[in-house]
């Protein structure tokens, strides 16, 4: 048994590597077979199938990214001295890394030949940000956050950024790492592009009008 649960294990940790490596087709029984040292038939025993063996290595990256939000969410909201800017920037490492490794490429492999799953993890994305939502509620009752922010504005504005720009195609132009683009994206969103004086002749245009 204690065998079997190794195989399976290292079988899903190769086969995740090679996804985000090199793609869906790179993913084949023999090759898996001959670099684990292992018979193909003993990978056909673990997973009848390609598409479920690889369904399978998605899903713990998935797992364990909504875990660690679920867990820091839920301490700062329950625990006074949890810093919520320090943890909030936590949070935000957590998505820059998940959204980095689901990026566009990847995200479209999933569509075109695992739909099933993608629609059922689009599905539960919006789970996912049931924890992330009582983070900023909390913000807003600490007086850190606008009161007259609208959260579901917000949480998508979050999420369209985030599934754009790591398109390929929308930062071709930009010469930077993701990681470094999605940074300057937190900064932008939690702290804004004015200054104080900028801001105040912003407030003053909008009364105004």
């Amino acid at each position: 048994m204690k065998e079997k649960i190794d195989n399976k294990e290292r079988l899903l940790e190769l086969v995740k590597e090679k996804f985000f490596d090199f793609g869906y087709k790179s993913i084949k029984t023999d090759e898996l077979a001959q670099e684990l040292g292992i018979s193909k038939r003993t990978i056909y025993k673990i997973f009848p199938s390609k598409d479920e063996m690889i369904i399978e290595a998605l899903r713990l990256p998935i797992i364990e990214f909504t875990q660690n939000i679920d867990r820091i969410a839920i301490e700062i909201v329950e625990d006074e001295k949890f810093s919520f800017f320090e943890n909030l920037k936590i949070i935000w490492k957590l998505i820059i890394d998940h959204a980095s490794l689901f990026n566009y490429k990847f995200d479209e492999e999933i569509k075109k030949y695992l739909p099933q799953f993608y629609m059922t993890n689009r599905i539960h994305t919006n789970d996912r940000f049931e924890n992330i939502r009582k983070l900023f509620e909390l913000g807003v009752q600490k007086g850190y956050l606008k009161n007259n922010m609208n959260i579901d504005v917000f949480l998508n504005v979050m999420r369209f950024s985030l599934s754009n720009i790591v398109r390929y195609d929308s930062i071709s132009n930009v010469h930077l790492k993701i990681e470094d683009i999605l940074k300057q994206v937190f900064d932008i969103v939690f702290t804004g592009i004015m200054t104080q004086e900028g801001e105040k002749k912003y407030l003053e245009s909008l009364e105004n009008n």
